[in-house]
């Protein structure tokens, strides 16, 4: 951005999409943000969590709201979650 004068996030998107096209960059104002981290505050709330997840790599649906998770596909030790 050299020779540009950026002073906000908005004048950084507007630089950004005078210097290239190969890059696609949008403003988004901060009611817009505020909206959307509190529906996904509100989705994740009723969310339940799976046990030891960090230590899981495999998951596998085995029907609506029941999944069967393993430390890696091949494991002797399956746990059956639901939600």
């Amino acid at each position: 951005m050299a020779g540009e004068q950026c002073s906000s996030a908005e004048d950084f998107v507007k630089i950004c999409r005078q210097k290239t096209k190969a890059i696609n960059t949008i403003f988004v104002k901060q009611a817009q943000l505020d909206v959307t981290k509190s529906m996904l505050e509100k989705s994740f709330s009723n969310l339940s969590s799976i046990p030891d997840i960090r230590n899981h790599h495999h998951f596998k649906a085995l029907h609506k709201d029941i999944i069967r998770y393993g430390q890696y596909s091949t494991s002797e030790n399956q746990y059956v979650f639901r939600f």
